[in-house]
């Protein structure tokens, strides 16, 4: 045999090994690409680790003889449409993922503003009911210890009114005429400082109420 011929069938077998070498090891990097494993955010980097891998397994693999770059060569050169495609298809993915996350951001500041007006308005609405029920305890007290004044007013206004008309009608019986007329006047004074007591009960919790209620609507208002 020639030595031509001997060389040339040395590449021939050189480049059908390395071929069938190539196949199998880029099979799973081809199945890869077609299930579109690489189409993701950050796909071309890992097509780059996949192409890598390959790489290294291929050129481990013993005598691929004098066919072995070139048959390398030629797949790397196949695969640079792939590449190029997974590259721009990475870019857009990452860009649209850059904006989705910015939309996200701008989700998540303006649902913690909402929270913390919704907690601030909880608390304003906790205060208000605070100092409301602190309004209403304060009234009935104030309502009560009004109404125990009274009663203790008018208490004592009858008792004295009793005193004097039993001196009245003592001074009356022993003559004294002058002197029970006197007495009467003071009696009828003091009758209508019982009436003024009686009625005036009303008028001054009413006056008491609204000057409570404005200072409580004064209060709510301070920020």
């Amino acid at each position: 045999m020639k030595k031509e011929d001997f060389l040339l069938q040395n590449e021939q077998a050189s480049g059908k090994y390395c071929q069938a070498q190539l196949e199998q090891l880029s099979e799973p990097l081809i199945d890869d690409i077609s299930r579109g494993t690489f189409s993701v955010p950050g796909g071309y980097n890992l097509y780059l680790e996949a192409m890598d891998k390959f790489e290294q397994s291929y050129n481990l693999v013993p005598r691929k003889g004098v066919k072995a770059n070139e048959v390398l060569q030629t797949f790397l050169q196949s695969q640079a449409a792939t590449k190029e495609s997974i590259l721009q298809a990475d870019q857009a993915l990452s860009a649209e993922e850059k904006a989705l996350a910015a939309v996200n951001a701008k989700n998540q500041k303006a649902e913690k503003e909402l929270e913390l007006l919704r907690q601030k308005q909880k608390e304003e609405q906790e205060k208000m009911e605070a100092q409301d029920k602190s309004f209403q305890e304060n009234l009935v007290q104030l309502k009560e210890k009004i109404r125990k004044g009274k009663e203790n007013r008018l208490t004592e206004q009858k008792r004295m009114l009793e005193h004097k008309q039993k001196i009245q009608e003592e001074l009356l019986v022993e003559g004294f005429e002058k002197e029970s007329e006197e007495m009467g006047k003071e009696i009828n004074q003091l009758k209508e400082e019982i009436e003024e007591t009686e009625n005036i009960w009303p008028s001054i919790f009413t006056e008491l109420f609204y000057m409570a209620a404005t200072l409580m609507l004064e209060q709510s208002l301070v920020p």
